[in-house]
């Protein structure tokens, strides 16, 4: 699983990377939209557009249709897991010749699936949605905010035929985007510092109250050093630091977003090399690479705005090769 996480943090990294406004070559983007889909519930993957097609003139622009629809999936997916495992339980403990079949295909020999089982199980669940649509749900939040100036006047840069600051974009701002930023920007991370700092004495306990902590809440501390249980949140918020270059940054000049998207990776490294968070050498070494490949990704993205690559396709295929070859690696 941790290494499973530690894809999914590069990936949607990478993804990231896809928002800024760089020239890239589209060898590069193909790569940023297939590590975006196989590493997080994006728009690749989980696109709604054709679903909302017939009502396009019908009510809100789809735009603001699919921020709502995002912005209610965690609640959804809750509620469709809570359904499955409650049917589950009882499908389980009943006592007909389908719930025998059940617990001998489930259970060893003489277990019992408990309400605390089914209830663990929902939790683990909604943990694991949490992980891999945060960074999708940030930037749902924030792309209601992105705006660019346009002959004086700002639109929508998702869909620059939408106009910010006007009543409809403001109901939207003040509905959907600061409550998703609220919930899923701040408030997710804090209730999962929660989670953990109650339970940190009995993280890495041995026994059975050891073990109901790892199994229930593991996928957000395991893998990490004792010291480091907190971990999974310095990786949220450099995700949500990233999207928010790219979202704010729109009002500075290219460069300066760049740069504060490398200052943002620069010091990920130097907190990665100096507190080393993972229990396993090969934990760290892992998440050292994929925070290396984001930064020669995006300081190397910086030279298509030079002279050189310009006028000079020869150099534009050395940086667009040096990008690849360092990801692949």
């Amino acid at each position: 699983s941790m290494m499973f996480k530690t894809l999914a943090s590069y990936g949607q990294v990478i993804g990231i990377a896809s928002l800024f406004p760089y020239k890239w070559p589209p060898e590069i983007l193909r790569f940023f939209e297939f590590m975006d889909a196989i590493t997080s519930v994006s728009d690749r993957i989980l696109n709604t557009d054709c679903a909302l097609e017939e009502r396009r003139g019908q009510g809100l622009p789809l735009i603001y249709e699919k921020a709502i629809l995002y912005m209610m999936a965690p609640p959804i997916f809750i509620a469709c897991a809570a359904g499955v495992f409650l049917v589950s339980h009882a499908c389980i403990n009943s006592k007909n010749r389908f719930g025998t079949w059940l617990r001998n295909f489930f259970l060893k020999k003489g277990e019992i699936w408990t309400h605390s089982d089914t209830k663990r199980c929902m939790i683990v669940a909604s943990i694991v949605a949490m992980v891999i649509l945060h960074p999708t749900l940030v930037r749902q939040a924030m792309f209601l905010l992105m705006c660019v100036e346009i002959e004086d006047l700002f639109y929508l840069r998702k869909d620059v035929q939408l106009q910010c600051l006007t009543t409809e974009h403001d109901l939207m701002t003040i509905l959907v985007a600061i409550p998703g930023i609220l919930v899923y920007v701040l408030g997710w991370p804090l209730l999962v510092v929660q989670l953990l700092k109650k339970r940190k004495h009995k993280l890495h306990l041995k026994g059975i109250a050891g073990h109901q902590a790892r199994s229930t809440y593991g996928f957000l501390y395991r893998g990490y050093a004792s010291k480091r249980y907190y971990w999974e949140v310095v990786i949220m918020l450099r995700k949500t630091m990233m999207v928010m270059v790219a979202t704010f940054g729109l009002r500075a000049t290219v460069p300066t977003q760049g740069l504060l998207a490398l200052f943002v990776i620069s010091m990920s490294l130097a907190a990665h090399l100096k507190l080393k968070p993972h229990e396993n050498e090969t934990l760290d070494k892992l998440e050292f690479y994929g925070l290396s490949a984001a930064f020669i990704t995006l300081y190397f993205g910086m030279f298509f705005f030079t002279d050189d690559v310009v006028f000079a396709p020869w150099w534009g295929f050395v940086v667009t090769f040096t990008i690849m070859f360092t990801n692949s690696l």
